[in-house]
């Protein structure tokens, strides 16, 4: 994929998230009673920059075990075909060097071979080395693209899973009415979904920067 389809895919998807945000407020302002409408979010009394870190430590070990699963799946089905394309693609890159070291039957032979060519003039099997590397290199592109959205699709589905199981983070770090409406639960199940499915670097950057946040709120509150 280009980088102009891949501007054009990231521009249709952020115009769908803002459209489904703005229906959302809508049907919120439209339909909602006064009562089930979000009041002010606070953080819980007992969060801390010396608890934030122990309260998230849960998820975390359910990110990295989602993101080892994700890994696992990876090695096995499609780190075999990778392998392979590296191969094919330092087989053509050795026997273009032999080509360039030295123009003689022996040197065509191994060229050959290497490639799994027909032996023939040294034009004939550089034109098959550059279009086997090229060809190696446009699989293992395609192959990568092809891992992030199965990984994105695996990530976020587990991390469903376990958010619709109970699991849920945002209830940790601010406080809700009582009892807590549905709307606040469902937004909690996705938070907490793609946070789980985006692997531990997702977790350790909002764990930091939370405890950077609480540090500085605690400062100001003691300066006072």
């Amino acid at each position: 994929m280009d980088i102009a389809q891949q501007e054009k895919n990231t521009r249709t998807i952020g115009m769908v998230a803002l459209l489904a945000a703005g229906l959302w407020t809508l049907y919120a302002l439209l339909f909602w009673k006064t009562t089930e409408l979000p009041g002010p979010i606070v953080f819980q009394p007992d969060l801390t920059p010396a608890t934030i870190g122990t309260k998230l430590a849960p998820f975390l070990v359910i990110a990295v075990l989602i993101e080892r699963t994700i890994q696992v799946f990876f090695g096995l089905w499609i780190e075999p075909e990778e392998h392979a394309l590296d191969m094919q693609a330092e087989r053509a890159r050795v026997a273009l060097a032999t080509l360039d070291a030295e123009d003689t039957v022996a040197s065509r032979n191994a060229a050959a071979a290497l490639l799994k060519h027909e032996a023939g003039e040294p034009a004939a099997l550089r034109h098959a080395a550059k279009t086997q590397l090229q060809e190696a290199s446009d699989k293992a592109a395609d192959i990568k693209e092809m891992k992030t959205r199965v990984a994105f699709l695996l990530g976020g589905s587990l991390g469903l899973l376990v958010a619709l199981a109970g699991a849920r983070m945002l209830g940790i770090i601010v406080k809700f009415g009582s009892p807590i409406p549905r709307h606040w639960i469902a937004l909690d199940v996705l938070l907490t979904a793609g946070l789980l499915g985006g692997g531990a670097d997702g977790f350790n950057h909002l764990t930091s920067t939370l405890a950077a946040y609480l540090e500085t709120l605690k400062k100001k509150a003691e300066s006072r």
